[in-house]
């Protein structure tokens, strides 16, 4: 029980939302009472606990008085939360690229330094994009993230395979994510300190390829934080 409760906290539940969603999954269908005893829920929180279930999409109503409610599989609700994280980190990446594309055509020179001393610098051309990328794995020191479609993974792990291959045996962790083919940001994360942002479209030729690296460790741990929904 500890474990299963483990597990379903896991999924953005409270300690009183996970029991009784439990004893949900065992009993099929129950009223408020009933759940209450056996997920041992005060009677005065036990409706406000599955109220918020059903607008979590945990559970659901049976049409019949006294009232029951049932829990939907736990395969159904992952399913969901995975479609809402996906569409909530795809919409954040698009605001954020128009964003940088907005900062891109500002800019006065190819770098900004802003109040807190980071840094933004606009690179063009595939070879200065990628002398900046081997600047950054060679300093790595704990995590690099490459997010992107699958053929721009694979295009950096080609150019950069024996950097790659290098940075486990530092200690160094190596994450890939692939993005939705609704999706059109590209990144890539290094130690939550630095971020490089593709801003031109994949795929692109050598000479017309554009990013910016943004020297930010706020930045950079929000891109982190995506990466992981």
């Amino acid at each position: 029980m500890d474990k299963s409760l483990e597990i379903v906290r896991k999924l953005g539940l409270n300690e009183y939302e996970s029991k009784a969603y439990l004893a949900l999954l065992r009993f099929r269908s129950a009223q408020a009472s009933s759940i209450s005893r056996h997920a041992a829920i005060p009677r005065a929180r036990v409706y406000d606990v599955l109220s918020t279930l059903e607008k979590k999409g945990f559970v659901q109503r049976k049409p019949v008085k006294p009232v029951e409610y049932f829990a939907l599989q736990p395969s159904e609700v992952f399913k969901k939360l995975e479609k809402e994280k996906k569409a909530e980190l795809d919409s954040r990446l698009l605001e954020l690229n128009e964003a940088i594309k907005r900062v891109e055509k500002e800019l006065v020179s190819d770098t900004v330094s802003v109040a807190t001393g980071e840094q933004v610098w606009l690179v063009e051309g595939r070879d200065n994009i990628y002398t900046r990328i081997l600047q950054q794995l060679e300093n790595c020191k704990e995590t690099v993230i490459i997010s992107g479609s699958n053929d721009s993974i694979k295009r950096k792990k080609a150019a950069f395979r024996q950097n790659l291959d290098a940075l486990p045996k530092k200690g160094v962790k190596v994450k890939y994510r692939l993005l939705s083919p609704r999706s059109s940001a590209r990144f890539m994360v290094f130690d939550r300190q630095a971020v490089l942002l593709f801003l031109s479209n994949d795929p692109a030729s050598a000479g017309q390829e554009k990013a910016v690296l943004i020297q930010s460790p706020f930045v950079a741990n929000f891109f982190s934080s995506a990466a992981k929904n």
